[in-house]
C-alpha cells in the first residue's frame, strides 16, 4: 500500500470518528450503559447474563448511527411516495411477524413490566382484536430497518433487497416473549429464563442488515 493510500485511509477513518453520527452513537452508548448501571443499582436487579443485557444496546446504538447518517447524507425519504409506502409496509410486516402486533384477547388490557433499559419498560397490551408486546429496542430497531429500506427504495438502490435479511430479526424475539407471558400468567418462573442464543442470532442479523443497507445506499460526501 502506498503512502498516499495510507494517508487517505487515515483521513477517512478520522472523518468517520469525528462525524456527528458517530458522536451521536457514542452518546447513545454511554447513555445506555449509565442507565443500565443506574437501574441495577436502584432496583437491586441481579444481572445473570451481561450479553443478554447488552443486546438492546447494540440495536439502539446502531439505530442511532444509521438513522443519523441517512438523515444527514442519505436520500430524502419524504420526497418518495413509493419509498414511504415501502417503509410503512415493511414495518407492518416486521411488527406482525415479531412481537409488537398480533391477536388480542377478549378484554382490553395494558400491562407495563419493568426491565433493564432497552428491554424495558415492556408494554404488553390487548385492545380488541389487536395485541402484542412492545420492547423498546425492538421497536427502535424495526423502525430503523424500515427507514433504511425506504431510503434504499427512494434512492433506487438494489440494496433494498438486503431488507429481506431484516425480516428474520424477529425469529429470535418470539419465543422469549412467549415464555415471559407464560411465566407471568402461569406462575412458572423457569419460563422467564432468557433465550440468549436466539436473541444473539437476531442481533447479528439486525447488525448485518442495517450495515448492508448503509453500504449500498448512495450517500453524499462528508462535510
Amino acid at each position: 500500500m502506498s503512502g498516499t493510500a495510507r494517508r487517505r485511509g487515515a483521513a477517512r477513518a478520522v472523518s468517520v470518528l469525528a462525524s456527528p453520527e458517530t458522536t451521536l452513537a457514542l452518546a447513545a452508548l454511554v447513555a445506555n450503559i449509565v442507565a443500565i448501571f443506574a437501574y441495577v443499582a436502584v432496583t437491586g436487579t441481579v444481572v445473570q447474563s451481561v450479553r443478554y443485557t447488552l443486546y438492546p444496546v447494540v440495536w439502539i446504538v446502531l439505530s442511532c448511527y444509521v438513522v443519523a447518517t441517512l438523515v444527514r447524507r442519505g436520500p430524502t425519504l419524504s420526497e418518495s411516495k413509493i419509498g414511504v409506502a415501502v417503509a410503512v409496509g415493511y414495518f407492518a410486516v416486521l411488527a406482525a411477524i415479531g412481537t409488537p402486533f398480533g391477536f388480542g384477547g377478549e378484554t382490553n388490557t395494558v400491562m407495563i413490566m419493568q426491565a433493564t433499559p432497552g428491554w424495558g419498560p415492556i408494554v404488553m397490551y390487548s385492545v380488541g382484536p389487536v395485541g402484542g408486546t412492545l420492547l423498546p429496542f425492538e421497536v427502535i430497531g424495526y423502525a430503523t430497518l424500515s427507514y433504511a429500506v425506504g431510503c434504499a427504495v427512494a434512492a433506487g438502490s438494489r440494496g433494498a433487497l438486503a431488507g429481506t435479511v431484516g425480516l428474520f430479526t424477529c425469529v429470535g424475539c418470539v419465543l422469549p416473549v412467549i415464555g415471559a407471558v407464560v411465566g407471568i400468567f402461569g406462575g412458572a418462573a423457569s419460563a422467564l429464563q432468557p433465550a440468549t442464543t436466539s436473541y444473539g442470532l437476531a442481533t447479528g442479523l439486525f447488525a448485518t442488515t442495517v450495515l448492508l443497507l448503509l453500504a449500498t445506499i448512495p450517500l453524499s460526501p462528508r462535510h
